[in-house]
């Protein structure tokens, strides 16, 4: 690390913490810190510490939800034991038709099924990127007593390629193990839509700038 990169994380920071000071973010947010040099998983597993309720959703710095996902039903099919359902992921543009890249790259197949009034779709890897799931069931699972992670690792690099693989030997009937659906969500014309996508950090305005400008 560059003193100079270092000093722009130094700034970083004290921004973060000016915007938690001026009452923007939403109530009970909280900074974490970590000493050093820790990654993606670590960084997961200090968050869940912080955690006071059952669930959690993830969700990265550099993503946003492009629709509604109804967050209540989720979590209604998450609480539901009579189900396998454990972890409910926001499909980007890139995996929106999950059924080709199980079958295509993985030699798994998928179908897609109802829970009530929300579609779900079986997927066979822990993405890192926007999903719910329980606090106990990552701690169980993710960061269980046979999962070892090292500095700079991500989740689905490491935990997620073990359940890929694992799955494409045995097959979908250990897949309640891991309980990993993605959310479908349809347009007007019955075609699928992302529920999240990546921001441009170039281009990327905040809720006041895009008022200025008079965008939506």
């Amino acid at each position: 690390v560059t003193e100079d990169s270092a000093a722009r994380y130094e700034e970083y920071l004290e921004n973060v913490v000016t915007l938690l000071d001026s009452g923007l973010l939403p109530p009970g947010t909280k900074i974490v810190v970590l000493e050093g040099r820790n990654g993606q998983a670590m960084g997961v597993k200090a968050g869940l510490a912080q955690v006071e309720t059952k669930y959690v959703l993830v969700h990265q710095h550099d993503l946003e939800f492009t629709f509604d996902f109804a967050l209540d039903r989720v979590l209604d099919v998450i609480e539901d034991d009579d189900n396998d359902v454990k972890y409910v992921g926001m499909p980007l543009l890139t995996n929106l038709h999950y059924e080709s890249i199980a079958w295509q790259h993985h030699g798994v197949r998928v179908r897609s099924r109802a829970f009530g009034s929300i579609e779900l779709i079986p997927i066979v890897f822990w993405y890192d990127s926007t999903h719910i799931t329980s606090v106990s069931h990552y701690m169980s699972l993710v960061f269980g007593p046979e999962e070892t992670y090292s500095a700079g690792n991500f989740v689905e690099e490491t935990f997620g390629v073990r359940q890929r693989n694992r799955i494409m030997q045995d097959g979908m009937d250990i897949h309640g193990k891991y309980g990993t659906y993605h959310c479908i969500s349809l347009a007007c014309d019955g075609t699928r839509r992302p529920l999240i996508c990546h921001l441009n950090g170039v281009r990327f305005l905040t809720p006041q700038q895009r008022e200025e400008r008079g965008y939506p």
